[in-house]
C-alpha cells in the first residue's frame, strides 16, 4: 500500500507537472488558422522578407529613369581684349570685347535609342571695334539636334532591356517572398500538428499508466491474501517505471515543440521559454483528397515559385543575350540639326565703313522676331560610323551570356525533375499515412480485445502477469500509432501543398494582402 501511494503521488506530478506545486500557467488556446495568421503578422523572418520585394521594385524606377528628360539652363558673361592686327582701319591698337548670354533647354534619350536636345538662347555681344555696323549685337537662337542609331542601339526592344530585366527581378523577388511564406506556413503547420500528436500521445501514456497502476493494485491485493508471490509485483513495477520515463520524455518533447511554435507565431505574452502554454484546439480529422499525381505535378510546375523564378531568369538572360549581340554591331548614327536665329542691334556711331546699317539695326525684340520668323537659319545632317578594332569586350560578353542561358535552360529541366520527385514523394507519404490510419485503428481495436480477453483469463487464473503486462504495452503502442498515423496524414497533406505550390491557396492567403 505504501508503494501504491508513492505511485499515486508521482503520477499526479507527472500528469499535472509543476502546476500542482506552483499554480496554473496562462493557457493560450489557438486554432491552426490562428497560428498561421499570427505567424504571418509577427514572424521575424517574414517581416524581413516582406521588405525585399519593395527594395527590388525600386530598381524598375531606376531603370526607367534612363529615359527621363533633363532640363538645363546656363547664364554667363565673358570679357577680354585682343590685339588689333587684323583691322588696319581701326584707330585702336587693341580690341576689347564682351558678351552676356543665357540659354535654356531640354535633352532626352527615348526608347527607340534616339536622343535629342532642344535649346533656346539669347546673347548680347559688344566690342569697341569701328568695323561693326551695330554694337552691341543681339543674337537669339533656337537649336534642335537629333541623333538616331541605325545599327547598334537601334530599336525599343534593345533599349528597354534594363527595364524589362528589372521588372523580371521584381517578380522573382515576389516569388522568393512567396516561397519563404509558404515554407514558414508549412513549418507552422507541421509544428502545430506535431504538438497535437504529442499531446494525444501523452494522453495515451497517461491512460496506459493508469491501467498499469490499477493492475499493480490488483496484484498487490492478491499478494496480500497469499494468492500470488511477492516476486510477481516486480514486473508491474518495472512497466510503471517505464511509463513514467516515457511521460517525462514526452513532456520534454512537448516543451520543445511549444517553444518552436511560440517562436514561429512570435505572439506577445507567448515567447519561447515563457510560462504561457499554447493550447492547440484543432481537432485532427481525416479528409479524403485527390491524389492524381499527373494533375498535381502540372499544378506544381505552374505554381512552384522556384520554377517561375527560373523562367523569369531565362527571359532576362535572353534579353541580355540580344542586348550583348547588339553591342557587337558597328555604330552607325544619323545626326541632324537645325538652328534658327536673328541678328539685330543699335547703330555703332563709331562705324567707319560706307555700307548703310540697313536691316541689321533694331532692338532685342526685333532680333527675336527675326529668329521666330526663320529669317536666318542653318541645318546639317551627317552619318557617323564607328567600330572598335577586334571588339573583344562585346564578343566575349555575348558568348558568356549565351553559355549562362544554356546553363539556366538545363537548370529548368532539373528543377522540373525535382518538382516531379517532390510531388511523387509527397503523394506517397499521404497514401502511406492514409493506409496507416485504417491499419492502426484495426490493430488498436484488436489489441484492446486481446487485453480484455486476457484480463478475463487472468481473473480465473488461466493467464500470467507477464502476458497481461505485455498486452498492455502492445495496446499503448497501437494507441500511439493510431494517433501518429492521423497527424502524419495531416502533415503529409501540408507537405504535399508545399510540393505543389498550393500552400497560399489552401490557406486562403493572398501575397498582395
Amino acid at each position: 500500500m505504501k508503494y501504491t501511494l508513492e505511485i499515486f503521488v508521482l503520477s499526479v506530478i507527472v500528469l499535472f507537472g509543476n502546476t500542482a506545486l506552483a499554480g496554473e500557467p496562462e493557457r493560450i488556446p489557438l486554432s491552426l488558422s490562428e497560428s498561421i495568421v499570427s505567424t504571418l503578422k509577427n514572424n521575424y523572418e517574414i517581416v524581413i522578407d516582406r521588405i525585399d520585394p519593395k527594395i527590388v521594385e525600386k530598381n524598375i524606377g531606376i531603370s526607367e529613369s534612363d529615359f527621363d528628360a533633363t532640363m538645363f539652363a546656363e547664364v554667363g558673361w565673358s570679357n577680354g581684349k585682343s590685339p588689333n592686327y587684323y583691322d588696319s582701319l581701326n584707330t585702336n591698337e587693341d580690341t576689347s570685347f564682351g558678351e552676356k548670354f543665357v540659354s535654356l533647354g531640354v535633352r532626352q534619350t527615348i526608347k527607340t535609342g534616339a536622343s535629342y536636345e532642344l535649346s533656346l538662347g539669347l546673347s548680347e555681344a559688344d566690342s569697341d571695334t569701328t568695323l561693326n555696323k551695330i554694337d552691341p549685337v543681339y543674337k537669339p537662337s533656337a537649336t534642335l539636334s537629333v541623333t538616331q542609331p541605325l545599327l547598334r542601339g537601334a530599336g525599343t526592344d534593345i533599349n528597354v532591356t534594363g527595364i524589362m530585366i528589372s521588372r523580371n527581378n521584381a517578380m522573382i523577388s515576389d516569388h522568393q517572398f512567396s516561397q519563404a511564406v509558404q515554407e514558414t506556413i508549412t513549418k507552422t503547420n507541421l509544428v502545430y500538428w506535431n504538438l497535437i500528436s504529442l499531446n494525444m500521445r501523452r494522453k495515451v501514456l497517461v491512460e496506459s499508466l493508469a491501467r498499469t497502476v490499477e493492475f499493480l493494485r490488483k496484484i498487490e491485493l492478491q499478494v496480500k491474501v497469499g494468492a500470488l508471490a511477492k516476486s510477481e509485483i516486480a514486473s508491474a513495477k518495472s512497466l510503471v517505471a517505464i511509463r513514467e520515463i516515457d511521460l517525462i520524455d514526452i513532456d520534454r518533447k512537448i516543451g520543445d515543440t511549444q517553444d518552436a511554435l511560440k517562436s514561429l507565431i512570435n505572439r506577445p505574452g507567448a515567447q519561447p521559454g515563457g510560462p504561457a502554454t499554447i493550447e492547440a484546439t484543432e481537432k485532427p480529422v481525416y479528409r479524403k483528397i485527390d491524389l492524381d499525381i499527373d494533375r498535381l505535378t502540372e499544378t506544381a510546375v505552374k505554381k512552384r515559385p522556384v520554377y517561375q523564378q527560373t523562367l523569369l531568369s531565362i527571359d532576362s538572360k535572353r534579353r541580355e543575350v540580344e542586348f550583348l549581340e547588339d553591342r557587337r554591331l558597328m555604330t552607325l548614327n544619323l545626326n541632324a540639326g537645325a538652328n534658327l536665329y536673328g541678328t539685330r542691334g543699335p547703330e555703332n556711331h563709331d562705324y567707319i565703313g560706307n555700307v548703310p546699317v540697313g536691316q541689321f539695326e533694331g532692338t532685342m525684340s526685333d532680333s527675336i522676331s527675326d529668329g521666330m520668323a526663320g529669317k536666318y537659319f542653318d541645318f546639317s545632317i551627317s552619318l557617323l560610323a564607328e567600330y572598335p578594332i577586334f571588339n573583344r569586350n562585346a564578343k566575349n560578353r555575348a558568348v558568356k551570356s549565351v553559355l549562362q542561358l544554356e546553363s539556366l535552360e538545363t537548370r529548368l529541366e532539373a528543377i522540373r525533375q525535382n518538382i516531379e520527385l517532390d510531388v511523387s514523394t509527397a503523394v506517397r507519404g499521404v497514401r502511406t499515412a492514409e493506409l496507416m490510419i485504417t491499419a492502426s485503428r484495426v490493430s488498436r481495436e484488436l489489441s484492446e480485445r486481446k487485453l480484455q480477453s486476457e484480463l478475463r483469463k487472468f481473473e480465473i487464473g488461466s493467464s500470467t502477469i507477464f502476458t497481461i503486462l505485455r498486452y498492455q504495452n502492445d495496446l499503448a503502442i497501437e494507441e500511439a500509432n493510431e494517433v501518429t498515423s492521423l497527424t502524419d496524414y495531416l502533415t503529409g497533406i501540408a507537405q504535399l501543398n508545399l510540393a505543389t505550390g498550393m500552400v497560399l491557396e489552401k490557406n486562403n492567403i493572398s501575397i498582395e494582402e
